[in-house]
């Protein structure tokens, strides 16, 4: 795109431009039409204007003004169409609204929107750019007083039709006729810096409007017809301060080579340009100055000093008139590659990956198995869409390879490792291909259990004179459990605590090496060996400081990275690669703070988890404010689904939920009080936030909603409502393509399993009818209403609560249930169990596995949460055994490798 050449001079006296494409050499013009089809044209020579909400036609209009920073301040500006033919069927008011483009997506365009022709093409119903199934969202924050613009795909990023211009076309106009409109206001907002120069968007005011290609646009064949901006700039010296229009690096990962790494910019007119190192650092203060030939492009060499780490620098400009940038320039940069040592240059850090060069998209399903143990694998559907049966090879392992039985395979590895397994497939003329990944870790040694099931004998611990040591293992008289002791927590310099601190997370590493222990200051965490309970490594952050059960530390599942870790600090998502090196291996994967820049922190409060993977993440963008009930607290931006392997970001806002209502959700309420409020916050914050095991979706944990309206609440609103209960919603937030799905009543204690067909079931306590519940998120009997209830809170005993784990894939069939109480009478309470995923009235099979072992008062730290590892046969958890300890420790149990084995064995016995 060809535009006006920068100027740099003094005004002497009042000064008009014109711009219209094709007129005195201007070529800096682009009209781009947006239909009703979800496509843009780029090349259309009129303008129409119909429809109503999503099905709007827009006509966005775009004049380059580069040269409006070296002009005497705008005294008037005029925006004109002209009539060219077409028909007025049904008027309306013709508004020019100005592009705010709050989200500051425009940087990437030069026109505030990317220009392209055709469906899914540039800035469409759905996002600026999703031509790479990569989606830039326009964002319903606009700062300027957002209107609903009837829930549209422009939701809250034009100026408010208030204080926008318009024009009526009747049917009598004739050709030629001038329709004129006062944009001033947009210009001089434009030339002072405070809106960006992304055009105006016609917009029809009459839903039901019907005005057929009236007026001309740039691309008109008689170029006196185009649209034409007028603009009158007034008398005086140059007071306007030099822009910045590019940049290098802005929010970039760089290189560095001799320790150096280069800073550009390029300036709006010639300048004189430095940095330092803070913002608050005057133009004249500034110690590093840039060098520049032609006055307008800039350069300088930063010697770089840390790596993996965000640095920032700061710039000014002063232009030959004297006027200083009032803002700095802001850059922003991570350092990815090692500095050069002795003048050699070290290569990137390589991350530890145990199967290089395979996609997640690739990997079908990731399994977790022990050596010298038969995993049964299902590689696939049997059945085709046609009835036929599908044929199945596996290339990899010789026991999968060799053992394939229609769709199944049996592997055993007797060697600790990760294994991939490429598997092929035909059948009703289709073929295809995908991998699967076994992790085997090394087996049980000390797994001992007597599988006393269905038995409610109450069976009471056996604390002994005095609690364990570490390292010191302990075998229960009734259960046979052995139970040992991982840690010492006077051992640990920051909190008396040693912490196992949810249960719907693995704390063990994928090859069973480490584990990972938090302190009770919720801001530190370490990491031990397993076997010794020696500490490998203490936790730290980019800043240096501990990072911990705040920062949501997980492990890498996938099996590919064992020494990984991921954590959140901020709006930022941050990945150790390898423990052992942390200060090496640390990388920001992902900065969120220019996408939601009302936010301070990104999280899933604490208790959610990624998918199995560790390829897909769920989080709540928030910052502290005064919510609608007077309190203050967390309010919720937006709802945040990331991909690492694409760098891939979907997100919800209030605005988003415009057309629920449509789609059966009930949701229209929260788009409509973030318009009338002009506070564009979800009305309820949700227990957490988390991805499904697969990935396949976002678990929102909203609680249950009723009539609370006595109690000044306005729940009776969202009854029946997605925001009803936890429910599964699609990784891109697309409730119109796939409707969110109702796995549960309330917010309630939760967890995963898979059934017997591997399909994730997800697990909740049920406070309205006083069961378990297992329900599937997906597939025929997926949902609330296809519940299956595993067990009766009166059964178990009302005087207790339960958490839940999340149980491996490869261990279907059953769910992990750990309970907490005051009364140790109650059979139930405070124990292990194993409850198999099958109706109450078919009586599930019931494995006790141990008493917790633990004291509970009501204190929240010792409801003893209990986690299982990966391939289901550890069980970790915080104790203070008994209240012998005035503090909590970590204890282990290992389980059979087979025991599910066992057990399904046993019930299938007991049936026949």
């Amino acid at each position: 795109m060809l535009s006006l050449p920068f100027i740099a001079n003094w005004a002497t006296a009042s000064e008009t431009f014109s711009y219209q494409q094709g007129s005195m050499g201007y070529t800096g013009a682009v009209s781009t039409q947006f239909g009703a089809a979800r496509a843009q044209n780029a090349t259309s020579e009129t303008h129409i204007f119909r429809y109503n909400g999503t099905r709007r036609y827009y006509n966005l209009e775009y004049f380059a003004l580069d040269d409006i920073g070296n002009k005497g301040q705008v005294e008037s500006a005029k925006l004109i169409f002209y009539r060219t033919g077409g028909y007025v069927y049904t008027t309306s008011d013709i508004y020019a609204r100005q592009i705010l483009d709050p989200d500051d997506l425009g940087r990437d365009y030069p026109t505030g929107w990317k220009v392209g022709s055709g469906f899914r093409a540039g800035a469409n119903l759905e996002s600026r750019d999703d031509s790479l199934n990569v989606d830039a969202k326009w964002r319903s924050s606009d700062p300027h007083g957002p209107d609903d613009l009837n829930k549209d795909y422009f939701q809250g990023v034009l100026k408010t039709l208030e204080q926008s211009p318009f024009f009526t076309p009747q049917p009598g106009d004739a050709i030629g006729t001038a329709y004129e409109l006062d944009v001033t206001a947009d210009v001089l907002c434009i030339q002072e810096k405070r809106c960006p120069n992304h055009g105006w968007a016609l917009f029809h005011d009459n839903d039901n409007a019907n005005i057929q290609h009236l007026t001309a646009s740039s691309n008109y064949p008689d170029s006196r017809y185009r649209p034409k901006l007028i603009v009158t700039y007034g008398a005086g010296p140059d007071n306007m301060e030099p822009l910045v229009i590019e940049s290098f690096p802005y929010n970039e990962s760089v290189t560095s080579i001799n320790h150096k790494i280069t800073l550009s910019l390029l300036t709006n007119e010639k300048a004189n340009c430095k940095y330092d190192l803070s913002p608050l650092t005057s133009f004249e203060k500034m110690n590093f100055s840039m060098h520049s030939a032609d006055g307008t492009s800039h350069s300088s060499l930063w010697p770089v000093t840390e790596l993996a780490t965000r640095s920032h620098l700061y710039g000014r400009c002063q232009d030959h008139a004297g006027n200083i940038s009032r803002t700095p320039h802001v850059y922003t940069f991570t350092v990815t590659e090692n500095l050069d040592n002795g003048g050699a240059t070290k290569l990137p850090y390589q991350p530890d990956d145990l199967l290089p060069g395979i996609s997640p998209e690739e990997v079908l399903k990731t399994l977790y198995t022990s050596t010298n143990t038969d995993l049964k694998i299902t590689l696939g559907d049997l059945f085709t869409t046609k009835g036929g049966i599908y044929s199945y090879q596996v290339q990899g392992h010789a026991s999968c390879q060799n053992s394939v039985s229609f769709n199944i395979c049996t592997f055993n590895n007797d060697t600790p490792s990760t294994e991939l397994l490429t598997v092929n497939y035909t059948g009703a003329g289709l073929s295809g291909s995908h991998k699967i990944i076994v992790v085997t870790q090394a087996a049980n040694t000390a797994a001992t259990t007597n599988y006393i099931t269905n038995n409610k004998d109450i069976i009471m611990p056996d604390y002994g004179e005095t609690p364990p040591i570490k390292g010191e293992s302990r075998v229960d008289p009734v259960t046979g459990a052995t139970i040992k002791r991982l840690t010492d927590a006077s051992e640990i310099d920051d909190s008396d605590d040693a912490l196992i601190v949810y249960s719907r997370y693995s704390p063990e590493n994928s090859n069973g090496d480490y584990l990972l222990v938090f302190g009770s200051n919720s801001t530190s965490s370490r990491v031990i060996d397993r076997k010794t309970g020696k500490t490998v490594a203490k936790l730290t952050g980019e800043n240096g400081k501990t990072i911990g059960e705040n920062h949501e530390v997980r492990w890498d599942n996938s099996g590919r990275h064992p020494n990984r870790v991921y954590y959140v600090s901020g709006m930022t998502f941050w990945m150790i690669d390898d423990i052992t090196d942390q200060a090496n291996s640390r990388v920001m994967l992902k900065d969120f703070a220019p996408l939601f820049p009302n936010s301070t922190k990104i999280y899933n409060d604490a208790e959610g988890d990624s998918s199995n993977d560790s390829d897909h993440w769920a989080w709540m963008a928030v910052h502290y404010g005064e919510h609608a009930t007077g309190n203050n607290t967390y309010l919720v931006d937006a709802f945040i689904h990331y991909q690492v392997s694409t760098d891939t970001v979907h997100a919800m806002a209030p605005g988003d939920l415009a057309e629920s209502n449509q789609a059966g959700g009930g949701l229209t309420i929260e788009a409509d009080k973030a318009k009338h409020t002009g506070t564009p916050t979800f009305s309820y914050r949700p227990n957490m936030i988390e991805m499904s095991p697969s990935g396949t979706g976002i678990v929102i944990h909203m609680g249950r909603k009723w009539d609370d309206a006595a109690y000044g609440g306005a729940g009776a609103d969202y009854i029946g409502s997605w925001f009803d209960g936890p429910h599964l919603w699609p990784v891109d937030f697309n409730y119109h393509n796939q409707a969110p799905v109702k796995i549960s009543v309330s917010e309630t204690h939760s967890g995963w399993a898979f059934n017997m067909l591997e399909q994730e079931v997800f697990i909740s306590q049920n406070n309205r009818t006083d069961k378990l519940d297992a329900i599937t998120i997906a597939g025929e009997k997926a949902g609330y209403d296809h519940r299956i209830e595993v067990a009766s809170h009166g059964d178990l005993g009302w005087q207790q609560g339960f958490h839940f784990g999340k149980m491996p894939r490869s261990k279907p069939g059953w769910l992990f249930y750990n309970s907490y109480s005051r009364d140790n009478s109650l059979w139930a309470a405070n124990q292990f169990m194993m409850i198999q995923i099958k109706p109450e009235t078919q009586q599930p099979a019931i494995w006790r596995i141990s008493p917790s072992y633990n004291h509970y008062d009501g204190n929240y730290r010792d409801e003893a949460p209990a986690a299982i590892n990966m391939s289901g046969n550890r069980i970790y958890w915080s104790s203070n055994w008994g209240g012998a300890l005035d503090h909590r420790e970590v204890f282990m149990i290992e389980l059979p490798d087979n025991w599910d084995k066992t057990l399904n064995s046993r019930t299938a016995q007991l049936i026949h």
